[in-house]
């Protein structure tokens, strides 16, 4: 058994891509960004945005992202074992 070698490994792959995705929707929402839609047309033009748009918002937020608290990401388990031994040479 001197010429023998067993190997064990193991490993946890969190999938942690997740998390960039999740952060940007975040970063896009109130109290971080405001969505307002004006509507505009040849009976009533935007002229004056010295002071801002004018208070006549309508349409629906769009920016509003949640997610569940118990959330988990995704994950890989890897497993391997490893049996190695030298072999007697071979002489032609």
């Amino acid at each position: 058994m001197k010429q023998t070698v067993v190997r064990l490994g193991y490993g946890l792959i969190t999938i942690s891509r997740q998390y960039g995705t999740v952060i940007q929707n975040f970063a896009f929402q109130p109290p971080f960004a405001t969505t307002q839609t004006i509507r505009s047309g040849t009976l009533q033009p935007v002229t004056d945005t010295r002071h801002g748009f004018p208070g006549t918002a309508s349409g629906a937020v769009t920016n509003n992202f949640a997610i569940d608290p118990n959330y988990r990401l995704g994950y890989v388990q890897i497993w391997n074992l490893d049996l190695q031994k030298t072999l007697p040479p071979v002489f032609s």
